[in-house]
Parts: structure tokens; C-alpha cells; sequence
């Protein structure tokens, strides 16, 4: 947030009480907020569970205890504040190597060989469908094949 003069910049020890999400969402649990600037700059760190997005809007409730820096006059509440900016992009991790590898000794194809398939970016893979991983021209990993997951 930035305000056009200096504030008293109070503490604000939960930022939740103070600032309210839209859509129900919230700056998530242990958010903090630190004044910059001479009080003109609040910038607020989102904590755990943080749910709010840049489609939200935000308000300052009023009675909020923000007074200008002689504390003469409280800033008055606001509703529904655009947020601009980004929170980043997400973006789906990429296949960035596969190498087969000879586990079974012989030259062929064989049960015991692996499939090493590279990330491009490590991600949670306990909703991984490994149905989804399939070989072209009618070819198959074989009975019995098997599915693991390594972080090395």
C-alpha cells in the first residue's frame, strides 16, 4: 500500500484485522506488515495458506489507528482497492531428458532396464497418473513395469 503523506506507522501485529480480502479470500495465517518510507509504504509479507490473487480487491477498515504523522486526522477506511502487479506465473513443469539405461546386461530391450524421465523443476507427485506416460508406435513398457519417484 502506499499512502500520499507520511503516517504514524503504527504496529500492526495482525494484518487480517486490518486489511479485509475479496471473494473470501485471506493473507493467509502469520501475514505480517511493515512500514517503509516514513509511514507512506506498508508492505504486507503473506503468510501460510495465503489465498488472495490479483483478480481481489482489498479494504482498510476504518477505526484502523493509521493517523497522519502528527496523528491530527485517522486515515479513513477504503473499499475495495484494486490489486496490480503479480504474485509470479506458474508454470507447468517440462520433460527435460529421458535416458534408458541398460539394467538387464544383455543388448535387448529386457525386463530390468529403467526410463529415467528428467523434470525441468521439482513438483509433487503424489497425484501423478503414471497411466498418463505412455511409448509411440504401439509399443509398451511390458507386464509388470513399475513407477518411482526419486529427488536426486
Amino acid at each position: 500500500f502506499i499512502f500520499d503523506k507520511a503516517t504514524n506507522q503504527p504496529a500492526i501485529a495482525n494484518p487480517s484485522s486490518l486489511i479485509g480480502v475479496s471473494n473470501g479470500h485471506s493473507l493467509g495465517a502469520g501475514a505480517t506488515a511493515v512500514w517503509f518510507d516514513n509511514g507512506e509504504t506498508l508492505r504486507i509479507t503473506l503468510g501460510t495458506g495465503a489465498t488472495v490473487t490479483t483478480t481481489d480487491t482489498i479494504s482498510i477498515q476504518a477505526s484502523n489507528g493509521i493517523f497522519d504523522e502528527w496523528e491530527a486526522a485517522e486515515f479513513a477506511g477504503v473499499l475495495n482497492l484494486p490489486i496490480s502487479g503479480s504474485f509470479g506465473t506458474a508454470t507447468a513443469p517440462v520433460i527435460s531428458s529421458v535416458v534408458a539405461t541398460n539394467g538387464g546386461g544383455t543388448a535387448f530391450v529386457e525386463a530390468g532396464d529403467t526410463i529415467v524421465i528428467t523434470f525441468d523443476t521439482a513438483f509433487d507427485s503424489s497425484d501423478f497418473d503414471s497411466s498418463k506416460i505412455t511409448v509411440n508406435n504401439g509399443h509398451t513398457f511390458g507386464t509388470g513395469a513399475s513407477f518411482t519417484w526419486s529427488n536426486e
